[in-house]
């Protein structure tokens, strides 16, 4: 990589009480001698991170004096603020609020930081930026419409970001993450841990479905990567395991990690899609979640393979953490 080295001197990321930013302040500080400033919401946000990072600066993303005080300074930002995927998705209102903040706060960020001087941004996008790929496993080239609000979000800040690049001489990168799991994770694998270990859910069907995930240290691994490597300039990477796996996979890999024996057998799809359906309708009656939908149902059996092999051909990045590694550590932590 040498005469493609960016060494940045302060690099501040945002959403640091975050599930992956708290993480990466900790190797990125500790284990990769960066010095890091860590952007929290409020000063109740992240808890641990306050007394973590070297520097913090507590600031709303549509704060424009805050984001000013945060960016002063700074070499380098990674955006990993934002939404989950799947927050509040039977609330149109709150969704469409949510991300229509996110979009205005990410736009003030990037005002502060080509006004700051700021070399280098990191933006933490998702593979949702995408329609889902069906059958096939696609990799950046893939350019269906996004089917959700979340994936509309981050496919605008994708372009804004490199819209701001082209006009400024800013180097940006988007990074399109398949799921993310690790220590205290919460999405689907977060639920499934849950769900098995309550007894409640039942093994999962063996489908056509193939889901691509990635570890949470292997994400961190790849923002490093892109971070110091002058080649990432103006590209956009899909962030993914080699290695994509069932439903009934992971369910009986969740088990293993568990310390559960094999299970001996499986609920029909069939089933499991009225199973989705019952809870549909309690959730109307009852007016509150149920730990099984249509929705979850849905996402635990569709086909969402995505390919990596543009950043590994490019880079040299690849993801080594694989399901039953990245699963203990997820339970071990979970008590």
């Amino acid at each position: 990589m040498k005469g493609f080295e960016f060494h940045p001197g302060r690099v501040l990321i945002t959403g640091a009480g975050g599930f992956i930013g708290s993480r990466m302040w900790r190797v990125f500080a500790q284990r990769r001698g960066l010095t890091c400033r860590g952007m929290l919401h409020t000063e109740d946000n992240g808890g641990r991170a306050l007394r973590r990072f070297s520097e913090t600066v507590v600031a709303d993303l549509l704060d424009e004096a805050a984001l000013a005080r945060a960016c002063e300074g700074v070499d380098a930002i990674i955006h990993c603020a934002g939404p989950a995927p799947f927050f509040d998705e039977d609330d149109g209102v709150t969704v469409h609020r949510r991300m229509d903040e996110h979009l205005e706060g990410t736009r003030k960020l990037l005002a502060a930081a080509v006004a700051a001087g700021v070399r280098r941004f990191i933006h933490l996008s998702s593979v949702r930026a995408v329609g889902r790929p069906g059958l096939s496993e696609v990799d950046e080239s893939w350019v269906a419409a996004p089917d959700s609000l979340f994936g509309q979000g981050k496919l605008s800040i994708e372009h804004m970001l490199l819209s701001t690049a082209r006009q400024t001489g800013m180097a940006a990168v988007n990074l399109r993450l398949a799921p993310v799991y690790g220590l205290g994770c919460g999405g689907d694998i977060g639920w499934l841990i849950n769900a098995v270990r309550a007894g409640w859910m039942p093994p999962l069907p063996e489908t056509k479905g193939r889901h691509s995930i990635v570890h949470v240290s292997d994400v961190i691994d790849a923002v490093f990567t892109v971070l110091t490597d002058t080649r990432a300039d103006g590209c956009t990477y899909i962030v993914a395991h080699s290695v994509s796996h069932s439903g009934a996979e992971i369910f009986d890999a969740v088990r293993a990690a568990l310390g559960r024996k094999p299970a001996r057998w499986r609920v029909s799809e069939r089933w499991l899609h009225r199973a989705g359906r019952w809870g549909d309708g309690l959730q109307r009656l009852l007016r509150q979640p149920m730990p099984l939908n249509t929705e979850l149902v849905n996402r635990l059996l569709e086909v969402e393979c995505y390919s990596a092999a543009r950043i590994r051909a490019e880079l040299g990045w690849e993801a080594r953490v694989g399901l039953a590694t990245g699963l203990r550590d997820c339970i071990r932590t979970r008590g």
